[in-house]
């Protein structure tokens, strides 16, 4: 049970995490529902895969999310746009665990420039992306 724990505590703090972690906090989700498999599981889930169901459930720690993006602050001279953007970013991954790039181009982050965020953040672009990629692989199991 304390590897389940320090496994939550590692998705919670942007941590990667290995698939034998992974596959004990499926155990525990499997025993704690009348469904018999990873499959079932997921499909009970909303179709999510199962990291992303849990990192939503855990929701990653605002601090963690912070800390991920803050070399990406300090390294580039961001406006005050690009830092709220920055901020809307986190709260969005603080709420929903990870992120898809696509979502970029959505609105609330549309809201900051209608062409989204590769206007936005023109030359940075890259940067930002390998900080999301981190994020976002940090909820998936390491091998």
């Amino acid at each position: 049970m304390l590897r389940v724990h320090l496994t939550i505590h590692k998705l919670r703090t942007n941590q990667p995490i290995t698939e034998r972690e992974l596959g004990e906090l499926e155990r525990m989700l499997l025993e704690g529902t009348r469904v018999e498999s990873a499959d079932q599981l997921a499909e009970v889930v909303s179709q999510k895969p199962l990291f992303e169901f849990v990192r939503q459930i855990v929701v990653l720690d605002v601090v963690a999310a912070k800390a991920a993006f803050s070399s990406f602050i300090d390294t580039n001279q961001l406006s005050a746009t690009q830092i709220d953007f920055v901020n809307t970013l986190i709260d969005y991954l603080v709420e929903n665990g990870t992120v898809e790039k696509k979502i970029l181009y959505r609105q609330p982050f549309t809201d900051f420039d209608s062409s989204g965020v590769s206007n936005l953040f023109s030359g940075k672009i890259e940067q930002l992306f390998q900080v999301i990629d981190g994020i976002n692989r940090n909820s998936r199991a390491l091998a």
